[in-house]
């Protein structure tokens, strides 16, 4: 029953992980979004 709350444990953390690396590069993908939107604007 240890062995298996452990190995669920390790899972979800690197679920958790997994998850984190997403919506970092989500983020920064919005981001430069962003500056190409501001930089096409202030470039007229």
């Amino acid at each position: 029953m240890r062995i298996n709350v452990l190995i669920f444990t390790i899972y979800i953390q690197k679920l958790d992980q997994e998850a984190r690396e997403r919506s970092f590069q989500r983020s920064k993908a919005i981001g430069e979004k962003i500056n190409k939107t501001k930089l096409k604007y202030t470039s007229l």
